[in-house]
């Protein structure tokens, strides 16, 4: 949120659009919200509302990645995530035993489309 009041004109975008929709400032309003939030908040409304049912991902990877990456989503394997080595060498412990959970989440996914970046935005 702090990012989408970035310059005058967007700020002044912003409290123009607040008056429109009948509020003061939407910009400290939720930014007041959110620093209210809590990891319990986010969870509940994660639990009750994340589905899969209709849901779709993008994921822009290096041409060399992405049948690989397409393979393991198709047979439900891990797909472990990758770092430049100068990013992997300062991950923190913790972020590297996050990373392993989620690579082993299952996604269950039903389609998998490689699509090559000529071919998008068409």
């Amino acid at each position: 949120m702090k990012l989408y009041g970035t310059t005058p004109a967007k700020q002044l975008g912003f409290l123009l659009d607040s008056g429109f929709y009948g509020r003061k400032d939407w910009l400290r309003e939720v930014d007041g919200q959110l620093a209210q939030l809590t990891l319990a908040d986010v969870n509940k409304a994660v639990r009750q509302n994340w589905q899969g049912q209709n849901m779709y991902v993008a994921i822009i990877t290096d041409d060399s990645e992405a049948q690989p990456l397409a393979d393991v989503l198709r047979q439900n394997l891990p797909s472990p995530l990758s770092y430049a080595r100068v990013v992997s060498k300062g991950l923190p412990k913790a972020v590297v035993a996050e990373d392993a959970q989620v690579a082993a989440y299952q996604l269950n996914v039903t389609e998998v489309k490689i699509v090559d970046t000529k071919d998008t935005f068409k």
